[in-house]
């Protein structure tokens, strides 16, 4: 088993070429630039809840992993990215303590899922760090172009917007470290 400060840049590169390679262009929101973006959310969430390395680690993994899915489409992918992770850590020799965690991670990034735990609370949360930032508008024209794209879902602006609306007043951050950060 790689050691762990090896194991993680070993993540990042196979990933990032997985999901260049594997899931389609028209995933033009969830790509690899979400992916980094849920990977810095759940380490900034973790720290300023002063998580133990193990959890920011697990966080971390799970956050890479968590939209490889992707590659045969949006229904079900979380199931197919937690196989994607459980498969790629089996063979890495890793924890299968910790494997697990990171399979429980990963599916509490599911939309219908309500994570009790910790760690699913912070991923759920990482995965919208961009309703609380600037460029929240444009991540979310690249969730509009990615739905026609995807499914043929073509919205006028006016339905875009108040779709757009009632998701965000009734989001809520699962920690209070992401309220305070996003």
């Amino acid at each position: 088993m790689p050691s762990d400060n090896q194991l993680l840049p070993q993540i990042k590169d196979y990933v990032s070429q997985f999901i260049t390679e594997q899931v389609s262009q028209d995933y033009v929101y969830h790509d690899l630039n979400h992916t980094q973006e849920v990977v810095e959310g759940v380490r900034a969430i973790g720290v300023a809840m002063n998580l133990t390395e193990e959890q920011l680690e697990v966080l971390q993994i799970a956050a890479w992993f968590h939209d490889t899915g992707y590659d045969q489409g949006s229904d079900r992918h979380e199931e197919r990215s937690a196989d994607y992770a459980r498969s790629f850590l089996k063979e890495k020799q890793y924890n299968e303590v910790r494997i697990q965690e990171v399979v429980r991670c990963i599916m509490a990034t599911k939309l219908e899922n309500y994570p009790k735990e910790t760690l699913g609370k912070v991923i759920r949360d990482a995965d919208f760090t961009h309703l609380g930032n600037t460029s929240y508008w444009e991540h979310c024209g690249r969730v509009r172009q990615e739905l026609v794209l995807t499914k043929r879902i073509l919205q006028s602006d006016q339905e875009w917007t108040e779709s757009e609306l009632r998701f965000m007043n009734s989001h809520q951050y699962l920690t209070e470290a992401a309220e305070r950060l996003f």
